[in-house]
């Protein structure tokens, strides 16, 4: 009997790859999109082990909607895995944001990671088809380790995320169901790209001239990422071993991370951001 898992967000990026990946390692996968033709081009493109369900997270309503078509497709094996991907992220200096814009980042990478699970967690559950509950898998970010300056919407909703997941697992525990992270690094997909031009409404002010030079160095992140097919391959791990870690960050230089994050101090760490963007910006120097 094939496993089932649902993966939020699989119309573009990690959660497209990560379905192409589960498919062929003979999993059933339901994806969640918010278009009706992205949900019949990947049809055509997956076959018959992929059901595509309509649901914008933002929408409980619409989740709660799906389960009985889940619930029929997946069949007395029910759910195997559920990895919650769908995010975007809300770039701009914080002090300059409005409160609803905080708001609407929340919204999706938080509260409809929560909608989504407590929509759907029973169905990991173990059972006489089952043998063993499955799993819940978060994909949260580097960004909700490691605090960076205009992305802050972002890292505050990725931060929530990891506490989410630690409360998931704890509480679960009552069924053996295992919740864990996943914290990629720049990942080439599309989620940053469509940042592009985002930024350009705070061209007059303070944070103008750093602000400036944001798309390019978005498009060298890019550059530098991860190919996308390195978390998939994770995820795919994270669902078939028995256990793993409960935090699993996926860089080109972990060490290097690793070390920003946890050893040198947080007022060096500070120092060292600003001079960066000192150095690409000479006029933007804190007195």
């Amino acid at each position: 009997m094939k496993k089932n898992i649902l993966i939020t967000g699989v119309s573009s990026g990690i959660g497209k790859d990560a379905s192409r990946v589960f498919l062929e390692k003979g999993w059933k996968v339901i994806g969640s999109l918010r278009d009706e033709i992205q949900a019949q081009k990947l049809t055509e493109e997956f076959g018959s082990s992929f059901l595509p369900v309509i649901f914008d997270v933002r929408s409980n309503e619409a989740i709660k909607a799906s389960k009985s078509k889940i619930e029929a497709f997946c069949g007395d094996r029910q759910l195997d895995g559920i990895i919650n991907n769908a995010g975007y992220a809300h770039p701009g200096p914080l002090t300059l944001l409005q409160a609803d814009e905080l708001g609407e980042q929340l919204d999706v990478n938080v509260l409809g990671i929560m909608r989504v699970t407590n929509c759907f967690f029973e169905l990991l559950k173990s059972n006489p088809a089952k043998q063993r509950a499955g799993k819940i898998i978060n994909i949260s970010s580097i960004s909700g380790l490691f605090n960076s300056p205009f992305v802050g919407a972002y890292c505050i909703s990725k931060h929530a995320v990891e506490s989410m997941t630690e409360i998931y697992r704890r509480e679960l525990y009552i069924h053996n169901i295992d919740v864990i992270a996943i914290q990629p690094g720049p990942i080439k997909t599309k989620i940053w790209g469509k940042s592009k031009g985002k930024l350009d409404r705070f061209k007059d002010s303070e944070y103008g001239e750093i602000l400036a030079k944001a798309d390019k160095s978005i498009s060298q992140s890019e550059n530098n990422a991860l190919d996308v097919e390195k978390v998939s391959a994770l995820l795919l791990s994270c669902m078939e071993s028995r256990k793993m870690s409960t935090k699993n960050v996926i860089h080109k230089n972990k060490l290097g991370f690793n070390i920003v994050r946890s050893i040198i101090p947080a007022r060096l760490v500070d120092k060292l951001i600003w001079r960066s963007l000192r150095n690409k910006n000479p006029k933007n120097r804190p007195a």
